[in-house]
């Protein structure tokens, strides 16, 4: 088996010759991870449905996590995660944008799609509003939530999660 050493550095020349910044690289590669870790905890849809009105369910859900990483969860961390779990298993609808939310967006957020790769502003596209967290997944359609992507954009996104920055740090975890 190779050492540590050897892999950090084979990994290293390796995004370097193909052009990609290594930091980008593993806070993509820690955002998948948080993403598929909220996949296997909601893979237990009953058992989940079962202890939502209990009022231990967050001591369940934390023996749950526990058991399943190794690590010690605080009540902070183990919030966030619970949320995000009951989030991905429930079924949502869209909200409607209320009017308030509209003139937000329109007062604070330029018009032009917000996607950096494309950036075009009408005549040239007609802008859609999007739901940053989609909508289908638990997304709210408060201004925080929203912004404007072109017709191409926002319908090739459809309901996909896109990166965000990182909602769980787990630094201060440790194992058993």
């Amino acid at each position: 088996m190779p050492s540590q050493k050897k892999v950090a550095r084979d990994f290293t020349v390796l995004v370097s010759m193909l052009g990609i910044d290594e930091n980008d690289l593993l806070d993509y590669l820690n955002w998948c991870l948080h993403e598929h870790l909220v996949h296997e905890l909601s893979q237990d849809g009953q058992w989940l449905v079962s202890i939502k009105a209990e009022p231990d369910r967050l001591a369940k859900f934390k023996k749950k996590v526990e058991h399943r990483t190794g690590l010690v969860w605080d009540l902070e961390h183990l919030q966030k995660v619970y949320e995000r779990v009951i989030q991905t298993t429930e079924k949502h609808y869209k909200q409607p944008i209320t009017y308030e939310e509209l003139l937000r967006l329109l007062i604070n957020s330029p018009l032009k799609c917000a996607n950096p790769k494309c950036g075009k502003s009408p005549p040239e596209v007609k802008l859609h509003i999007d739901h940053v967290f989609p909508a289908s997944k638990g997304g709210s359609s408060k201004y925080e939530n929203l912004r404007f992507l072109c017709a191409k954009c926002n319908l090739s996104k459809s309901d996909k999660l896109e990166r965000t920055d990182l909602w769980l740090r787990l630094e201060s975890l440790r194992p058993f």
